[in-house]
């Protein structure tokens, strides 16, 4: 079996508000709050990127499945458009009128880091299925790695490795299914 699968990219449009309290500590009562929601003429654009994937699988035997895929994800591609951040208010005093805040287009999710790459994720697997008489029990071993959008402080987005196993039971109209993933590597945070 082969199959491919194509994403498209799209854009959301949402009304953004943020409301934030800053508090004197010397004067416990006193306080300043400030709101800001997106003006109507200027939404939040959210750009999700498009996506690709192509997998096989090789059926060696009736009861045994083999299979690999990768996927790419253009998150270099993901924006935010007319994003905004609430900076603490001036000094005091408190009342003094605050300006609306800069539209910002940023990188989406990183937010921060211009330099967001793509995802990929490549993953094998396995699956024999044990026959009895009354029930079928698939058993499944697989191991994955995945490239992550953000870059590490060496420059490279960081590579996490993963490894799952899985057993299901099967008796006429009934399933169930369980299945444990785990997942491990590290990196250093880029500074800013």
């Amino acid at each position: 079996n082969v199959g491919l699968v194509g994403k498209t990219a799209f854009s959301g449009e949402l009304r953004l508000r943020r409301q934030r309290t800053d508090f004197d500590l010397d004067d416990p009562d006193a306080k300043t709050t400030i709101s800001y929601q997106s003006p109507d003429d200027s939404p939040v654009i959210l750009d999700f990127p498009g996506a690709v994937g192509f997998g096989v699988s090789y059926r060696p035997r009736a009861t045994l499945t083999v299979s690999a895929d990768y996927t790419r994800t253009f998150w270099s591609r993901g924006e935010i458009h007319n994003f905004f951040i609430l900076l603490a208010p001036p000094a005091p005093p408190l009342d003094q009128n605050v300006s609306a805040p800069a539209l910002l287009d940023l990188k989406y999710p990183t937010l921060d880091d211009p330099r967001q790459t793509d995802t990929e994720q490549f993953r094998i697997g396995v699956e024999h299925v044990i026959l009895t008489e009354k029930v079928l029990i698939p058993v499944r071993l697989g191991a994955s790695t995945a490239r992550q959008y953000f870059l590490s402080a060496e420059g490279e987005p960081p590579r996490f490795l993963g490894a799952t196993d899985g057993v299901g039971l099967v008796a006429g109209p009934l399933l169930f299914d369980m299945a444990y993933v785990y997942e491990w590597g590290s990196y250093l945070a880029a500074e800013d």
